[in-house]
């Protein structure tokens, strides 16, 4: 009988301590996901006021009008604000924190375009058509008219607002 008992004791004890890995395991692995989430997160907040910060440089350098630093004014305006390489690193930090949001948009409307996927992905950060357009180096009134435009090519209700739209996409 004592050989039984010491068996499932040593059963148990193997049983417990595996159960603790398990759960080590899964902590770790959770700090790790929110660890990343976290930095995802400070990563977009950092590229938005990173572009914004250029935006005022811009609007700085246009108040100025034709000092010696025109040639620079130029050279800022002619520069894409939201390049390819930044949009590929903003996209993986989007992802990061909006898992398969992205790929979501792609199923459900197949026919956007860079130019509305990138509307939608800022839309749904609830940035302004103000900020939207800082980020893209373009006007908000054509943030405004790629949005009315994207509500014509999907039939949406005439009133429906980009915030919504963003919010219900699930």
């Amino acid at each position: 009988m004592t050989t039984n008992l010491i068996v499932l004791l040593v059963m148990v004890a193997l049983l417990v301590l595996y159960l603790l890995g398990v759960m080590v395991v899964y902590s770790l692995q959770y700090k790790k996901k929110k660890e990343s989430h976290r930095n995802a997160e400070l990563q977009i907040k950092k590229f938005v006021e990173d572009i914004q910060q250029k935006t005022r440089l811009i609007k700085e350098l246009k108040k100025e009008g034709n000092s010696p630093q025109g040639s620079l004014l130029v050279r800022l305006q002619k520069t894409i604000i939201l390049t390819e390489e930044d949009w590929g690193d903003f996209k993986n930090n989007f992802n990061e924190i909006y898992p398969n949001y992205i790929n979501l948009l792609y199923k459900n409307y197949p026919k956007l375009t860079n130019s509305e996927m990138r509307l939608l992905v800022l839309a749904k950060l609830n940035l302004s058509y103000s900020e939207m357009s800082e980020l893209q180096g373009v006007t908000s009134h054509a943030i405004r008219v790629t949005w009315y435009r994207l509500k014509d090519k999907l039939k949406l209700k005439e009133d429906i607002s980009l915030k919504k739209f963003v919010g219900d996409i699930k």
